[in-house]
């Protein structure tokens, strides 16, 4: 749970960051941010635990927003803030390396949230916006 609250904060944490773009990058930004949340639960526990269906219910309703925000998105500025959000997830890792404090769970909780970021960037850069499967 209290890895749970850890990435809540950095999801508040990058989304107070995003409040400069339009309407619709700042849509689809909630929609990689809660990807980036849902991946490392899911790594950790089954679909029906409550974190997980919380963050699926999260993400739906992101998508929701996204697919009625007005405005276009700037596919070049949107890559580069996911990006730095890679950048982040990167230095966490190097940093839990380092210091072997991250245990398992939490190196593949990393791993996962990174690797959501990776898919995220992908779909962006194909196609200018990013809806998971």
């Amino acid at each position: 749970m209290r890895r749970v609250a850890w990435l809540g904060a950095w999801l508040v944490t990058v989304a107070a960051a995003a409040q400069g773009p339009a309407p619709a990058e700042a849509a689809e930004r909630e929609v990689v941010l809660a990807w980036a949340l849902l991946g490392p639960l899911s790594a950790r526990y089954e679909a029906a635990h409550p974190d997980v269906q919380a963050a699926r219910r999260a993400l739906d309703e992101a998508i929701a927003r996204a697919d009625t925000a007005p405005g276009a998105v700037d596919r070049a500025q949107l890559s580069a803030w996911v990006r730095e959000r890679i950048a982040e997830v990167d230095a966490r890792l190097a940093e839990m390396r380092a210091s072997c404090r991250g245990g398992p769970p939490d190196v593949r909780g990393a791993q996962a949230r990174r690797s959501a970021l990776v898919d995220a960037l992908d779909a962006i850069e194909a196609h200018g916006r990013f809806r998971p499967r």
